[in-house]
């Protein structure tokens, strides 16, 4: 017998949810939606895809793909993914903190300066 905890920690194990990095989601028509290519680009960007998912949004027939990779910068590899005109819906990723206190602080001296 399959318990609901043993199958999400199979599920869990088969996504890649405990190995650090991010996530990006890309939406594709289903046409233009290739593997390869996906992989190409985020190899290209020295970035190791360890989890790939798709699910069709049945409000506009797109697919979504998700994208688990090793990195937990994705700047680089999200703005690889727009050069070729993929739209980029969601990432997820943790900044290091001293981004964050840096991202901040010029936000908030462009705030000041206007």
């Amino acid at each position: 017998m399959i318990t609901k905890d043993n199958l999400l920690a199979v599920l869990a194990m088969y996504n890649g949810v405990k190995e650090p990095g991010g996530l990006v989601v890309l939406e594709v028509g289903p046409r233009d939606y290739s593997l390869a290519e996906i992989a190409r680009i985020a190899e290209s960007n020295d970035v190791t895809l360890l989890s790939v998912n798709t699910i069709t949004n049945p409000a506009t027939g797109k697919l979504e793909v998700l994208l688990k990779t090793n990195r937990q910068d994705l700047q680089g590899l999200v703005a690889t993914f727009e050069r070729f005109n993929y739209v980029i819906k969601y990432t997820f990723s943790e900044e290091l903190e001293e981004d964050l206190v840096k991202k901040n602080y010029e936000l908030l001296m462009t705030y000041l300066s206007m």
